[in-house]
């Protein structure tokens, strides 16, 4: 798989502290594009190390971009990128938080935000439509930022979502 490199810690040095929008995410977003979503087949097992942490950061910033700009547009692609880190990552519970971010931007983009990630999820892999559906399906406690460890801060083009731990 070419290409793949783009996910590598190596060539997204301090991405989460970039400015948004950024060009490593249009480059990674680009590849995100070009994946086969319905049968990913090996893709997970052969993504770079530490893949699962740049697509999480990746979900992360659209999640903050969408709810930016007041769009679910960023949305889709941040999910199946977090999914699809999910699926790879050598412990699952490092990523998972990140879908509670981008649940709470479909939240706060005025989405149905269960709906939209089994709507999101429906025409992927079984593995990341599996993920979307338990995550959909937790108690509303289970999900929040707060459960998370993530909280909300600043405003318009200020808003972002923050680490608490």
């Amino acid at each position: 798989m070419s290409g793949l490199e783009a996910l590598s810690d190596e060539r997204t040095g301090n991405y989460a502290d970039r400015e948004l929008p950024h060009a490593i995410d249009d480059r990674i977003g680009a590849l995100l594009d070009g994946f086969t979503w319905a049968d990913l087949g090996p893709l997970p097992e052969r993504l770079p190390a530490h893949a699962d942490s740049v697509l999480s950061c990746y979900g992360e910033r659209a999640a903050t971009l969408a709810v930016r700009l007041g769009s679910a547009q960023p949305l889709a692609r941040g999910i199946r990128a977090v999914l699809l880190g999910v699926v790879a990552a050598r412990d699952f519970r490092d990523v998972l938080p990140s879908l509670a971010v981008l649940h709470r931007a479909a939240e706060l983009v005025g989405l149905d935000a269960d709906a939209y990630l089994r709507e999101t999820a429906s025409g992927l892999d079984p593995r990341l439509r599996e993920v979307a559906q338990e995550f959909a399906g937790r108690a509303a406690p289970d999900k929040t930022l707060r459960a998370m460890g993530y909280r909300e801060s600043g405003s318009g083009a200020e808003f972002t979502f923050e680490r608490t731990w």
